[in-house]
């Protein structure tokens, strides 16, 4: 199939669709062309820049992706499971090698450079622009003194700080890697990415996908076989980079954005994340 014929074939598509996911932002529906299954994603904004910059990640996805219109993409479907669910039938030593192998991809992500910080169809002119951006995109009235803090902070210890022009993938995790029937990895999930600092990239991974209803020796146990497949394409010391101030000041920022998330809920979790923030800020305040 190629994108003439797809195009050609729109209407027929759009019928057969058949709706089986929603996510944050987008909505997922399985259609069938030619005795093959394709996934077809709609109602995300950054398409284009998708397109533009597949051939950044397609090694990683496993899969051309076609443009349909300004908000959907249309690529064909793995025939796999999720390390999520993976994780569910196996045991520990498997787990560990799984983690270890999702270390040793996320660290050939970071290796893909390119020329310019880039985020959302925007070319930015420092890496302090970026995050002031991504900062004020998430500011509202509930939120908005730990956003100024954020940015305060951050403005304070790393104004002149300077990262590679690095693939940042955005929301690496364990729903977003499929496994496939030949034990290939794909992964999958990329509009969120951006070009930009790695650390960033890492710093939201250990924050929303290792923890999650682990104990404190599980948590460990994965944790150090991911970063040990990291480290083997890597020269960062991770052990190190999750005491620095800059993965404190990260960390900040991705608890403001979980907190924003649910501070309409007057739930535990969201009590959870506004206790975080402030524990973040009184570290990074009193260094």
């Amino acid at each position: 199939m190629n994108l003439n014929e797809i195009k050609l074939d729109l209407n027929d598509i759009i019928n057969q669709r058949n709706y089986f996911s929603e996510g944050h932002a987008n909505k997922l529906y399985s259609i069938f062309k030619d005795k093959k299954e394709y996934i077809l994603r709609s109602g995300f904004s950054n398409v284009d820049d998708i397109y533009k910059y597949s051939f950044l990640f397609e090694e990683f996805f496993g899969r051309t992706i076609f443009v349909i219109n300004p908000n959907t993409l249309l690529y064909e479907k793995i025939d796999g499971v999720t390390i999520q669910d993976k994780i569910k039938v196996i045991n520990k030593s498997e787990e560990e090698k799984i983690f270890y192998d999702l270390g040793q991809i996320y660290a050939r992500i970071h290796k893909i450079k390119y020329t310019v910080y880039f985020y959302e169809g925007k070319v930015f002119k420092t890496w302090v622009d970026v995050i002031k951006h991504k900062a004020e995109e998430i500011k509202d009235s509930k939120n908005a003194i730990y956003i100024d803090k954020f940015i305060e902070l951050y403005y304070k210890h790393f104004n002149n700080y300077i990262p590679e022009y690095c693939l940042v993938h955005g929301d690496y995790s364990v729903k977003n890697v499929i496994i496939d029937v030949n034990n290939i990895y794909h992964i999958i999930d990329w509009d969120r990415f951006m070009i930009g600092d790695y650390l960033f990239d890492i710093a939201n991974c250990l924050h929303r996908s290792f923890n999650r209803g682990r104990s404190n020796i599980e948590y460990d146990l994965m944790k150090d076989s991911f970063f040990k497949g990291y480290q083997t394409n890597s020269n960062i010391d991770l052990n190190e980079f999750i005491n620095s101030k800059l993965y404190f000041c990260y960390l900040l920022y991705f608890n403001i954005a979980s907190y924003s998330r649910r501070k309409d809920k007057l739930d535990i979790a969201s009590k959870r994340f506004e206790n975080r923030i402030k524990y973040i800020i009184s570290i990074l305040e009193n260094e």
